[in-house]
């Protein structure tokens, strides 16, 4: 190659420069978040570390759309030097638009996946994001895999970056990395990035690791006490199919399985976080608008057929800190009072005052109700469709104990709904 004379390159302006490393630091705790937190079993430090990534996310997006806007007024340096190939300044360039448009695709990847969990991002938690789809299980795990295979790609097209970088200084002699000469704050800020996110992965990962064998051998142990409970419950089905059916015959309602919902809304990290239980029970219901004080209901749940969209935190909400599924296996709430409210205050709306009972621990509950008759036709028996919600303490019933009874990570409070579509069977 012939020598060519030294060309003094132009520089990206001031703001360009911050906006380059700023994201270049960020990129690397990103990836020592994501490295260390995924394999952590669940704990209040494992929720933070998911905040942290999720935040990070959405400020690089943020950064990246600045940097973009700012782009459009601005002028970029010349990409060309007479030593360097034509072809490679064509490569240079799809290799910038592919880093940007992976640089949005990843972080907008990620909020996809936590909506479509059930999730919600909540920036710092105070700012509620709004969620970017509804919570679809399918979806979920899809979205997951592309962050994933994104963040992939992400990395490779980073280690193309930077030795692309060092083939233009070493063998054509183009000092390309002047034009976005990094000062002195800007080492400091990566290389403690760097060292930072060496020693947190090092930590979490060989220096001092969490009990992974143990906790996972726990959960496999509290697993399999729920699944032998559900077993024995099974092998009495007949049993309890006749006493169910009985129950059943005296209120002569039933529940429409499909149109019925029994929900728990709890607060983590300042994100509303929403379950369901798939399995519940109707076992006893007398209801005439015209009779409420005869009213009567009893409703049974299996506390293991809880659903949260994520298989990690089903597992450890049936173990002992939790529900404890294998010695409490059933929840349940008994009313016998049903309270008319006031005219001017909703018509057909009734305050529900019973007992909810978890871990044989029972409380007094008022649930607000909503109740709508349909009568007999002729294709359709009677029916009604209950609708209410109530707060509870889930300290008060004992879920999460140990490191999980302080209410840092997750509220106390957690809201239930129920929506219970029933019909006559008479």
């Amino acid at each position: 190659m012939t020598s060519s004379p030294d060309i003094k390159p132009q520089k990206y302006n001031w703001l360009s420069r911050q906006f380059h490393w700023l994201i270049a630091a960020m990129i690397i705790a990103m990836f020592a978040l994501a490295w260390t937190m995924e394999p952590l079993p669940l704990s209040k430090e494992k929720l933070n570390f998911y905040s942290w990534h999720k935040w990070l996310g959405i400020i690089i997006l943020g950064l990246v759309s600045a940097r973009l806007i700012w782009r459009l007024f601005t002028k970029a340096p010349s990409s060309q030097h007479p030593n360097v190939p034509g072809f490679m300044n064509i490569f240079a360039h799809l290799g910038h638009v592919a880093l940007y448009l992976l640089l949005f695709i990843i972080p907008i990847l990620g909020w996809l996946r936590s909506s479509t969990a059930g999730y919600q991002v909540v920036l710092f938690e105070t700012i509620p994001l709004p969620n970017l789809m509804a919570k679809d299980q399918e979806l979920s795990k899809l979205f997951s895999e592309l962050h994933e295979i994104t963040a992939f790609a992400l990395l490779f097209l980073l280690a193309g970056h930077i030795g692309a970088v060092i083939l233009h200084h070493v063998k054509f002699k183009d000092p390309v990395l002047l034009k976005m000469q990094p000062a002195t704050i800007h080492r400091l800020l990566l290389a403690l990035t760097l060292i930072g996110g060496a020693v947190f992965y090092a930590n979490y990962t060989y220096l001092n690791p969490p009990p992974k064998m143990e906790k996972a051998a726990e959960i496999q142990q509290e697993n399999k006490k729920v699944s032998d409970s559900i077993n024995d419950t099974k092998n009495h089905k007949t049993n309890d199919k006749t006493s169910v059916k009985s129950n059943e015959q005296a209120s002569k309602w039933s529940i429409v399985k499909a149109e019925s919902k029994l929900e728990f809304t709890a607060t983590q990290k300042g994100a509303a976080t929403t379950g369901s239980f798939e399995k519940f029970s109707l076992k006893k219901l007398t209801f005439d608008a015209a009779n409420p004080d005869q009213a009567e209901v009893e409703i049974e749940i299996e506390v293991s057929s809880l659903s949260v969209g994520n298989l990690m935190v089903e597992q450890t909400l049936v173990t002992s800190s939790w529900f404890d599924a294998s010695d409490f296996p059933k929840a349940s709430f008994r009313a016998k009072n049903f309270k008319p409210l006031k005219e001017n205050e909703g018509k057909n709306k009734y305050n529900l005052e019973g007992e909810l009972t978890i871990k044989n621990i029972t409380k007094p509950l008022t649930v607000p109700l909503s109740i709508t008759e349909q009568p007999e036709k002729a294709d359709k028996p009677a029916s009604l469709v209950a609708i209410g919600e109530a707060t509870i303490s889930r300290l008060a019933y004992e879920i999460g104990q140990g490191e999980w009874a302080s209410t840092e990570a997750i509220n106390d409070e957690v809201l239930l709904k129920i929506h219970i579509t029933a019909v006559n069977q008479n």
